[in-house]
């Protein structure tokens, strides 16, 4: 599956795993694993195989990227990384917003993620709440957060 929409200057695909995520991965490496030090091995999983994944293009340039799964029926937003220089453009919200509705599409009514929490107010901003206990992953705090679709 490989969905193109394009606007002015904005790309977007959603991708899976076979039709070529090297740019999704390029980005969370540089986002994940060089800024915020989490280990490669604990940035790839297998949920990469079996996620949908979307990157934003802008002039062709890959900027930002996310992906979105279901786990025992119940949907999932991950891996939301956008390029440092191009970080308060709106280019989050526009990977939420799609990602957010690619599972709606698939029966999703609830959409969870796991946040870290120096950006849950983001989140919040689109309309998700907390819940759970603080924990850390990657030696970063997160909490957990859903959203009614």
């Amino acid at each position: 599956m490989v969905l193109i929409e394009y606007s002015a200057k904005m790309e977007t695909k959603l991708l899976n795993y076979d039709d070529g995520v090297e740019d999704a991965l390029n980005i969370r490496n540089d986002v994940f694993v060089k800024e915020l030090n989490v280990p490669l091995e604990e940035e790839v999983d297998d949920i990469d195989r079996r996620a949908v994944h979307i990157i934003v293009y802008e002039n062709s340039i890959p900027v930002g990227t996310g992906r979105v799964f279901n786990e025992k029926g119940k949907w999932f937003i991950g891996r939301l990384a956008v390029i440092e220089d191009k970080r308060g453009c709106g280019i989050g919200k526009l990977v939420m917003e799609k990602l957010m509705d690619y599972a709606k599409s698939k029966g999703a009514r609830k959409i969870f993620l796991y946040a870290q929490t120096y950006i849950s107010k983001f989140y919040e901003k689109l309309g998700f709440m907390e819940f759970g206990d603080l924990f850390m992953d990657a030696g970063i705090p997160h909490i957990e957060m859903y959203k009614k679709l």
